[in-house]
C-alpha cells in the first residue's frame, strides 16, 4: 500500500485595491495560525496540515492514501483552496478596496510515496483582527489576521457554489463580482425544492394558454418566441418567489456590518432590478446593492448550504 505525501504552496491575494488621486486603498490577509485536519471536507484517510508563518503564503503538507494521482491531488488542492477563500472571505467588511481568494502556487507542487503495510481504510472560524495604516498621501492598508479553525474545514461538506463564490472573490471588477455571485440566486431557481413549489406556467389557465399559442403560431418567429415565453410566468414575481424559499430554508436576514437586515421582497427586488440592468449602457453601477445586499446575502446561503447540504431537497410526495 502507498502513503502519498503531496507538498504545496498557497497564498491569499486580494482581487483588486482603489487608486485615484488623492486616496489608494488596499487589503492585506496574513494567515497567523497553523492547522492540522484529519478527513478534511470529506476526504477520507486524508491529513492535511496548514503551516502558518504571519505571511499571506503558507505551506500546505497533506498526507494521504486516497488521492492517489495527480488528477485526485490537484482536485483536493482546489477544493481546499476553495474553501479556505470562503471562510476568509465571507466576513469581508470592506470588499471596495479587495476581496480575498486562496491562489495556488503549482510550481511549489510536489507529490511522493512511500510504502506501507497493507491497513483496512476508512470508507466511511475565522477570527479577524484588522489594522489600519494611514500616510500623508491618505493611504489605507487593510491587514487582516486570518486563523482557521479544523473544523471549519473538517466539517464542511464541499459544495459546487463555493467555486461560484471563489469566482466572485478573485474577479477585480464590481460588474464581474456582481455577475458571479447573483449565479448563486440563479442556482436556487433550478433546484429540485423551488420547481416543485413554483412548476411553470401557473398564470394562465388553460383556456387562456390555448388562445396564446393559437395567437403566437400566426407571428413572425420572433414575437412567436416572445408570446410564448409569457406563458412560463407565475402570479408571484421572482423577487418574492426567491424570498419564499429562503425564508423556508430559514434564511431571514443577513449582517451588514454592525446590524442585520431583514430579507423581503424590496431586498431582492433591488438584487434583481440591478442585475437586469448591470450590461445596459450608461446605467450607474449598483455598489452598494452588490455590497450591502448581493455580497452578504450568497455569503448567507452558502453557510445554511455548507450547515445543511439537503435543505434544497425537494420532500417526497
Amino acid at each position: 500500500m502507498k502513503k502519498y505525501q503531496i507538498q504545496s504552496e498557497m497564498e491569499i491575494l486580494s482581487s483588486h485595491s482603489i487608486s485615484v488621486l488623492g486616496y489608494s486603498g488596499s487589503n492585506t490577509y496574513r494567515m497567523v495560525q497553523s492547522v492540522e485536519i484529519d478527513g478534511p471536507i470529506g476526504y477520507k484517510n486524508t491529513n492535511v496540515k496548514i503551516s502558518a508563518a504571519g505571511s499571506s503564503t503558507f505551506q500546505v503538507a497533506v498526507e494521504t492514501l486516497e488521492l492517489t494521482n495527480t488528477e485526485s491531488q490537484i482536485k483536493f488542492l482546489k477544493d481546499l483552496s476553495v474553501l479556505l477563500s470562503f471562510l476568509i472571505g465571507k466576513d469581508e467588511k470592506n470588499g471596495n478596496t479587495g476581496t480575498p481568494f486562496v491562489s495556488i502556487d503549482y510550481r511549489k507542487f510536489r507529490a511522493t510515496f512511500t510504502e506501507i503495510p497493507d491497513i483496512e481504510l476508512d470508507h466511511s472560524s475565522v477570527a479577524l483582527s484588522d489594522a489600519i495604516f494611514v500616510g500623508d498621501h491618505l493611504e489605507t492598508t487593510m491587514i487582516t489576521k486570518v486563523e482557521i479553525e479544523s473544523s471549519q474545514i473538517k466539517e464542511i461538506t464541499y459544495h459546487e457554489l463555493l467555486s461560484t463564490y471563489h469566482d466572485g472573490l478573485k474577479a477585480e471588477s464590481e460588474k464581474s463580482k456582481y455577475f458571479h455571485w447573483f449565479l448563486v440566486l440563479e442556482f436556487l431557481e433550478n433546484t429540485d425544492l423551488y420547481n416543485k413549489v413554483y412548476p411553470r406556467g401557473r398564470l394562465f389557465n388553460e383556456d387562456e394558454t390555448n388562445k396564446i399559442t393559437q395567437l403566437a403560431s400566426t407571428m413572425a418567429e420572433n414575437k412567436k418566441s416572445a408570446l410564448l415565453n409569457c406563458l412560463a410566468r407565475t402570479e408571484l414575481s421572482r423577487a418574492q418567489k426567491l424570498v419564499n424559499l429562503l425564508h423556508s430554508i430559514d434564511i431571514n436576514k443577513i449582517c451588514l456590518f454592525q446590524e442585520e437586515a431583514k430579507i423581503d421582497t424590496a431586498l431582492v427586488r433591488s438584487i434583481v432590478d440591478a442585475r437586469n440592468k448591470l450590461f445596459h449602457r450608461g446605467s450607474e453601477f449598483p455598489s452598494k446593492t452588490l455590497w450591502e445586499r448581493l455580497f452578504p446575502l450568497t455569503t448567507r446561503i452558502l453557510e445554511r448550504l455548507l450547515e445543511s447540504p439537503d435543505c434544497l431537497n425537494a420532500p417526497v410526495d
